[in-house]
């Protein structure tokens, strides 16, 4: 049960893919 593993994993992805900052998508 990672669950902060994935929602990093998931995090980074929605940054690589919007072309935004991780704590921009996070707030």
């Amino acid at each position: 049960m990672n669950y902060p593993r994935l929602l990093l994993s998931i995090l980074l992805l929605k940054a690589t893919l919007a072309q935004a900052s991780p704590f921009r998508i996070a707030d």
